[in-house]
């Protein structure tokens, strides 16, 4: 997992969604991917719905939250890789499970103005 991040819609500007970034180092199969990938919302241990796509080449794989709330209180958001997932070719997997997460700051400290000059 090479990146997450928590980003704001511009147009909008209310909702908010997770992208993380995945590479690996040969094609992998998709089917698999979803089978063994999961989001997860700390703070109410519930699964988060999220968006899978990826390059033509099969070895780079990009995930989109659904909208995600900006609650009371910060949580953690994870993203978790199970090894099961598999190359396009043979039989192997990952040598093991890969997690990443990110802080959801609470509305209290969403946006924070460090210096102003005028």
């Amino acid at each position: 997992i090479d990146r997450m991040s928590l980003e704001q819609d511009i147009a909008g500007g209310k909702d908010h969604n997770i992208f993380a970034t995945m590479t690996f180092t040969h094609p992998v199969d998709i089917a698999s991917v979803k089978k063994n990938l999961k989001l997860f919302d700390s703070a109410n241990a519930q699964e988060i719905p999220y968006e899978l796509t990826h390059e033509a080449n099969l070895k780079t794989l990009y995930v989109r939250s659904d909208t995600v709330a900006i609650a009371d209180k910060e949580r953690y958001i994870k993203l978790f890789m199970g090894k099961d997932i598999q190359p396009t070719l043979g039989k192997t997997s990952l040598y093991e499970a890969q997690e990443s997460k990110i802080l959801i700051p609470d509305i209290y400290s969403f946006l924070k103005i460090s210096y102003v000059n005028y």
